[in-house]
């Protein structure tokens, strides 16, 4: 979606638990516009919705700075990024893709937010995920 042109710039936000960098040279391949990468918490605060550019934030760091994969670091988030990521869900909507919601940290904000609050509204996985929660 965020490869066409008349779209794209109203779903140019991708948030992942993904370390490796596929989404963004995806992107770059396709559009040839360079995506902004939040690749740790402490960038967080360069998240802005209005943004053309796309932007995808590494919910739990980058494999090359600091990543955050065992269970105890993934039980929760910097509360500078959950700020950041709850803004980013209540003003843009949410289409999961291959994400099994098996991370708390996650689970818990999306948990938090009711469909309400959800200003697109969501897709695919999240109404099952969140209805099993």
């Amino acid at each position: 979606m965020m490869t066409f042109e008349d779209i794209g710039r109203h779903c140019n936000v991708v948030q992942t638990v993904n370390f490796d960098d596929l989404i963004a040279d995806a992107l770059y391949l396709y559009t040839q516009k360079k995506p902004l990468v939040i690749s740790h918490e402490s960038l967080s605060g360069f998240v802005k919705i209005t943004r053309t550019r796309p932007l995808i934030m590494k919910l739990h760091g980058d494999a090359r700075l600091d990543p955050k994969n065992t269970e105890k670091e993934t039980q929760g988030l910097a509360e500078n990024v959950r700020k950041v990521l709850k803004n980013l869900l209540h003003e843009t909507g949410l289409i999961f893709i291959g994400y099994g919601g098996h991370d708390e940290s996650i689970a818990e904000i999306l948990t938090e937010l009711h469909q309400t609050h959800y200003h697109g509204g969501f897709t695919g996985l999240a109404a099952t995920f969140l209805m099993a929660r």
